[in-house]
């Protein structure tokens, strides 16, 4: 059984990053008619999508977070990992799936997110604790979560110069690129796996969601 980390009394959830693993600065060039690092590696790129380098040091110096891991939240959507302790999880063939929420509207059929699932207890905790949850959250059990697509810095085709965010309010939010779109896709330096939620069952008690299901 995977082991949380903890700071202090709080639990440190897997996807959130840790003070000694800064993402690697690489120098960006053009090959090949899409975005590259000068010097690529076999790990830069998954699906043919290249994708921002991060370090692995997992517990070293201090938690951020208000950040995500790139490379752990892509285990743990593909995966289907719980977001908090990193252990499968499946709820009788559905996920729970907990969303920040400004405006309190819930999670709707076909929404497309980069958080990674997330089981009853640990739910319960990360309202608590999460900053993000803090102005609002939505849960829902889905039974489908097929891929989707990226989030990540979008740069304009053919350049190196990186386009801005989706929504000038929110400046750290990630440009979304569909796997339907393959232009897109070549242009995108990608730090999220997103993923599409299908067959939606909106739940505001977490309360009442047991290990096995809704109980």
């Amino acid at each position: 059984m995977m082991t949380t980390h903890r700071w202090g009394s709080v639990p440190v959830p897997y996807i959130t990053p840790w003070s000694a693993e800064a993402v690697t600065s690489a120098p960006l060039t053009i090959r090949h008619g899409r975005l590259a690092y000068e010097h690529e590696g076999p790990y830069d790129r998954h699906d043919g999508v290249l994708w921002v380098r991060v370090a692995y040091a997992q517990g070293a110096g201090r938690p951020y977070f208000p950040g995500v891991h790139a490379w752990r939240q892509r285990q743990a959507v593909m995966h289907d990992l719980c977001q908090i302790c990193a252990e499968p999880a499946h709820l009788g063939g559905r996920f729970l799936f907990l969303l920040a929420a400004r405006d309190g509207r819930p999670i709707q059929e076909g929404e497309t997110t980069a958080v990674p699932p997330i089981h009853p207890e640990c739910a319960r905790q990360a309202v608590r604790h999460c900053p993000h949850l803090r102005t609002g959250w939505a849960a829902a059990l889905v039974t489908g979560t097929p891929a989707w697509g990226v989030a990540g810095i979008r740069y304009a085709p053919g350049s190196l110069v990186a386009l801005p965010g989706p929504d000038p309010k929110y400046p750290e939010e990630l440009a979304r690129v569909a796997y339907t779109d393959d232009a897109g896709l070549r242009w995108v330096l990608a730090a999220r796996e997103v993923i599409e939620l299908l067959d939606v069952e909106p739940v505001t008690d977490l309360d009442a969601i047991g290990r096995a299901g809704v109980g």
